[in-house]
């Protein structure tokens, strides 16, 4: 009777064992984020991954965070080249309620492309198949185009396009990676979208860019937002979002950061 107390009593330790480990190495699809899956968030920040919603494109998980600019008046383009400050500093500095990484930029910390704010230009128009798109403010409206405008308070050459005219674009890409994105769109009613899409697995991860259209459309159908263009931005290592009071922090430092303020 004892022995088989025993041999109870071992099976036992082994089945709640057993549990645990298959619980701990359990990876769900749409989790809900926690602080220590977050390395490159600052940890004085307060982050709350149950805002983030999901979309599933052959097998992967997608998260994304977004944010609306409903009065383009209130959005500026900080420069960020040279100071190499973090989105953090910046957005103190500034007051953002909410802010997103701008374009590209090259190893002399110089912008890729044509880069205006408030009207002063720091970076001019380059022939590019890959930064084949813009993102210009002009008075108080917005437009994602396939030419530079003129009298633009802000304008940004980046890309590559990934929605034109409501259509998605089909993009071949060499050399193709996974990793984290930024977008801008332009929405049905005309409203401006910032958006960061990340592997619903990893924060420094995300769709290569020849699915991002595909990911970009799965997010349209959900959000309803009836997408006309959008446009990718910087992304990798140097992109970073902030919004609803939390940072998703760049690991290398952004450019430029789109600000909106109050």
């Amino acid at each position: 009777m004892q022995k088989k107390f025993i041999i109870l009593f071992i099976l036992a330790a082994i089945f709640i064992g057993f549990f645990y480990f298959f619980k701990k190495n359990t990876v769900l699809i749409n989790p809900v984020w926690q602080n220590n899956s977050a390395k490159d968030v600052p940890s004085d920040e307060v982050l709350d991954f149950s805002k983030a919603s999901h979309v599933l494109l052959d097998g992967r998980g997608y998260s994304y965070l977004y944010f609306i600019v409903k009065n383009p008046d209130k959005l500026v383009l900080i420069p960020n080249f040279s100071e190499e400050k973090s989105t953090q500093k910046i957005k103190e500095e500034n007051s953002c309620i909410a802010g997103i990484n701008g374009g590209f930029y090259d190893e002399e910390n110089k912008p890729l492309g044509r880069f205006i704010s408030e009207g002063r230009t720091y970076g001019d128009f380059i022939n590019s198949a890959l930064f084949n798109g813009y993102l210009s403010v002009i008075k108080n409206q917005v437009m994602i185009t396939t030419k530079p405008l003129q009298d633009e308070r802000i304008s940004l050459q980046s890309g590559p396009l990934l929605i034109l005219d409501g259509s998605l674009v089909n993009l071949s890409i060499k050399n193709d990676k996974y990793a984290r994105r930024s977008v801008a769109l332009i929405t049905g009613k005309n409203e401006l979208v910032f958006m960061t899409v990340f592997n619903s697995k990893d924060l420094t991860a995300g769709p290569n860019l020849a699915n991002l259209p595909l990911v970009i459309d799965l997010i349209n159908n959900q959000e309803k937002f009836f997408i006309k263009s959008a446009i990718n931005l910087d992304g990798g290592t140097a992109s970073a979002i902030y919004v609803d009071n939390f940072v998703l922090s760049e690991n290398s430092h952004v450019g430029s950061l789109f600000c909106l303020k109050k």
